[in-house]
C-alpha cells in the first residue's frame, strides 16, 4: 500500500468537523503526536534528531518560554507516515531523559458539543397568521384587554 503525501487538507469536510480523506481517515489525525514532560534544556534540534530516527518528519516544534527561550516541556511531532507516528509512540513513549520520563500520544481531540439552544418564548406568537390577538394591559391596579 502507497501513502500519498498532500500540502493541503482534501477529500470531504464535515460540518462543524475535520477534513476526511478518501480513505477515510482525518488530516493529520494519524500523523501528529504531542510530547510532553521533556526536559527544560532540549534544544530544538535535538528534539528533531530524537524524533527524525524514527521516521521521516514533516514538520516538528518545541514550544519555548517568549522571554526565557527555556523549553516549556512539551512539543509537537508530525510525521509523514501513520506507521512511523506508532513507531515513535511504541518507541519513544517512557523513554527516560535526563531526570523526566517523556510521554508521547496523538492529541486528544474534544468531543463535538453542540452550543445550548436558547428560546425566547416572548417572541412567539400563538394563532393563525395575519390574525391579530389581543394583548392584555395592565393599568391602575386592574387588567384590561385591547
Amino acid at each position: 500500500m502507497e501513502t500519498q503525501v498532500s500540502n493541503g487538507p482534501s477529500g470531504t469536510s464535515l460540518p462543524n468537523g475535520p477534513v476526511i480523506s478518501t480513505n477515510g481517515a482525518t488530516d493529520d489525525s494519524k500523523t501528529n503526536l504531542i510530547v510532553n514532560y521533556l526536559p527544560q534544556n532540549m534544544t530544538q534540534e535535538e528534539f528533531k534528531s530524537l524524533f527524525g530516527s524514527i521516521g521521516e518528519i514533516e514538520s516538528c516544534k518545541l514550544v519555548r518560554d517568549k522571554i526565557t527561550g527555556q523549553s516549556l516541556g512539551y512539543g509537537f511531532v508530525n510525521y509523514v507516515d501513520p506507521n512511523d507516528a506508532d513507531k515513535a509512540i511504541n518507541t519513544l513513549n517512557g523513554l527516560k531523559l535526563q531526570t523526566k520520563t517523556i510521554k508521547v500520544r496523538a492529541p486528544v481531540l474534544p468531543a463535538f458539543q453542540p452550543a445550548p439552544l436558547s428560546i425566547f418564548t416572548a417572541s412567539i406568537r400563538c394563532g393563525r397568521p395575519g390574525e391579530r390577538q389581543g394583548a392584555t394591559q395592565r393599568k391602575g391596579g386592574r387588567e384590561r384587554q385591547t
